[in-house]
């Protein structure tokens, strides 16, 4: 856990789980005030091979270093989650185009930073955000 300089907020970032060809990576950011957690997410990287672009096994020292994280069930890297109840939220959605998909079957980087900033901006012409308000980009 570190707690940025000049903010009360808190980041917590670990890895959560090592598998045979890719690893997730966890991170929380924290009311340090509170202990409440802000956000939360997962990464999950996959090794490659770089001549084949094809996953290739985690090297054997790393897993003889972090047994505990090969024993451990893996995260799902997806979970379900309610909008509350008891605070404002603004809600995007997206559909995703078969064009917005690459190669091995995942949305492509571009195009989901793409839906974020779609996202950011709607949101900011709606007034959802406290901080950011009209253009986006004027900020």
């Amino acid at each position: 856990d570190e707690q940025l300089p000049g903010s009360s907020l808190k980041v917590r970032a670990r890895m959560a789980y090592l598998g045979g060809t890719s690893m997730i990576k966890a991170g929380d950011f924290i009311d340090a005030s509170t202990n409440q957690v802000l956000v939360k997410g997962l990464i999950q990287d996959v090794n490659i091979n770089i001549d084949t672009r094809r996953p290739k096994a985690i090297p054997d020292w790393l897993r003889t270093h972090c047994p505990h994280l090969t024993s451990r069930p893996r995260p799902a890297t997806v979970e379900a989650f309610e909008k509350p109840s008891s605070v404002k939220s603004f809600t995007f959605t997206v559909t995703v185009l078969p064009s917005d998909i690459d190669g091995n079957n995942h949305t492509n980087q571009r195009h989901y930073i793409r839906y974020c900033f779609n996202c950011a901006a709607l949101g900011a012409k709606q007034g959802a955000y406290s901080t950011i308000k009209g253009d986006l980009f004027e900020q």
